[in-house]
């Protein structure tokens, strides 16, 4: 006999989000690492 399909489902489904979560996590933190560096004058910022 075969492993149940509420068994596959309940590996597979949270795997595969976990998964996708990752690929989504790590392409929004490469935008950001690759983007334009935003670069302050140190002697335009008022020290208060």
């Amino acid at each position: 006999m075969g492993p149940s399909t509420s068994g596959l489902v309940m590996c597979f489904i949270p795997l595969g989000l976990v998964i996708i979560g990752f690929i989504v996590a790590a392409y929004f933190t490469n935008k950001q690492a690759t983007g334009a560096y935003l670069r302050i004058d140190p002697a335009s910022v008022k020290d208060e």
